[in-house]
């Protein structure tokens, strides 16, 4: 019955890839640039979701947008349940986000050349996520700003994998 009401979301500790899970109930979508033969792919990501009880794997590109269920990847932004996440990627790359936005996390991928300092103060988030994707002396520039801005930043290379339980 557990397995049936689960919602979570689970951002995968890669080497130089990228992986986040995004769970409800036994149906995943799962936003990767591994395929379903890469090694990666049986060694970190299947036996989670195994364990999860996860039948039904949809995977997708963080850059093609997507509407499966209660999953929305649309314009750099996620929307999965409550939970709101702002992609900051290769596709925003030398570009200035104006507007308004309240997000519960920035996922940061993809080695990209945007400016985290310039981001519009009136763009709000809680925490950031920096996958493995990105050079070592990236990850360091944007873990500083992000400390400035006294927020959390949490790296998903060579540390554990990062969850987000919407239901318990």
């Amino acid at each position: 019955m557990k397995t049936y009401h689960q919602q979570k979301i689970i951002f995968f500790s890669l080497r130089k890839n990228y992986a986040a899970a995004f769970i409800n109930g036994r149906n995943c979508v799962l936003v990767t640039d591994l395929n379903e033969t890469d090694k990666n792919y049986d060694f970190f990501v299947k036996p989670a979701l195994s364990q999860l009880q996860v039948d039904k794997i949809s995977l997708i590109d963080l850059k093609r947008d997507t509407i499966q269920g209660n999953f929305i990847l649309k314009n750099n932004q996620i929307v999965f349940a409550d939970y709101k996440i702002l992609i900051i990627n290769d596709a925003l790359n030398y570009k200035k986000l104006e507007g308004n936005g309240d997000f519960s996390s920035l996922w940061i991928s993809g080695n990209t050349k945007f400016k985290l300092a310039t981001l519009s103060a009136s763009i709000k988030y809680k925490n950031v996520l920096i996958d493995a994707t990105n050079k070592d002396y990236k990850i360091e520039i944007f873990k500083k700003v992000v400390k400035n801005n006294h927020l959390a930043a949490y790296v998903l290379k060579k540390n554990k994998a990062y969850l987000v339980q919407l239901t318990q």
